[in-house]
């Protein structure tokens, strides 16, 4: 928010998912809409449009907080501020600032965290970063909701490593410790809590891994291959974003409160529907299930 001043933009040299800006001014009796702030790394982020209407499964690296809004009404402002590469600390010094700078009391910031720490960080160094996220966000009157990774084929093992079957349920193996400590500081924290890595662990290991990697993830069905097991394909953030909007739309309706008495009643999710979902279980044979989820409801690309 920009009053009276000057707005300043740095663009980095890493910075290649910027399409576009916009400033508009918006006029002081227009009501403030509730607005979700979204942090996170590439599993997350915004990446180019996708201009095809009925994108295949498998198909085009997506984040799912750049699908998140597609469950949520227009009385949510859904902002997804999620970049590629980061971690808990390094997304702390470089884009937490805008979150505490243009939130406002009733506003809620949804964090993701876990898989970079694996790689540039630790379990206590995430722990510390998020705590400062939440303390700060407290301080203004945010509304945190922390949520674990998400499962995927690139690390389809249990919690000590161990391979699975084709439906053995997943469990993060290395991880599964920083999973782990986000349960736990969630319930330290008192604060709300969306644990996507069990979630996704339970359907995931329904559906099996081959049906994940062909269709939530990166794959290339003329040459069966499997391109990237970690990030997301279109479909694959649909599915991770519906099982966000889902659970947070689920503890809504339950009344579930953080440790400030806090609700989620401030968000506003399409209604639930039920739909069909085509799999072969174990034996090969094709299985058709039920699944009750928030709606996506959007205008597709180039539409």
């Amino acid at each position: 928010v920009v009053e009276g001043g000057t707005l300043r933009l740095s663009y980095g040299e890493k910075d290649f998912t910027l399409a576009a800006v916009q400033i508009r001014k918006t006029l002081e009796i227009t009501e403030r809409r509730v607005h979700i702030y979204i942090g996170g790394d590439s599993t997350v982020s915004n990446y180019y449009p996708i201009e095809e209407s009925e994108p295949a499964p498998g198909r085009f690296q997506t984040g799912w907080g750049q699908v998140f809004a597609q469950y949520t009404t227009d009385e949510n402002v859904v902002t997804n501020m999620a970049g590629g590469g980061t971690f808990a600390k390094s997304w702390y010094e470089m884009a937490f600032p805008g979150v505490v700078q243009n939130g406002q009391a009733g506003d809620y910031f949804l964090v993701h965290a876990g898989i970079n720490d694996r790689t540039y960080s630790s379990t206590d160094e995430m722990v510390e970063y998020l705590t400062k996220m939440i303390d700060e966000c407290r301080e203004k009157g945010i509304i945190v909701i922390l949520t674990t990774a998400m499962q995927t084929p690139k690390f389809w093992k249990d919690s000590h490593g161990t391979e699975l079957g084709e439906y053995g349920t997943p469990e993060g193996s290395g991880l599964a410790p920083f999973m782990e400590a986000i349960r736990t500081l969630a319930a330290e924290k008192q604060v709300f809590l969306v644990d996507v890595g069990k979630l996704t662990g339970e359907w995931y290991g329904k559906v099996g891994r081959t049906y994940v990697a062909h269709n939530y993830h990166i794959y290339n069905p003329e040459t069966d291959t499997e391109e990237d097991t970690l990030h997301l394909s279109y479909h694959g953030a649909l599915k991770v974003a519906e099982i966000v909007a889902t659970e947070l739309a689920r503890q809504q309706a339950e009344g579930v409160t953080d440790g400030q008495g806090n609700t989620l009643d401030g968000l506003s999710f399409h209604d639930m529907v039920t739909y069909e979902v085509t799999y072969k279980d174990s034996t090969g044979a094709e299985v058709q299930t039920s699944v009750t989820a928030v709606q996506a409801i959007y205008e597709r690309y180039g539409e």
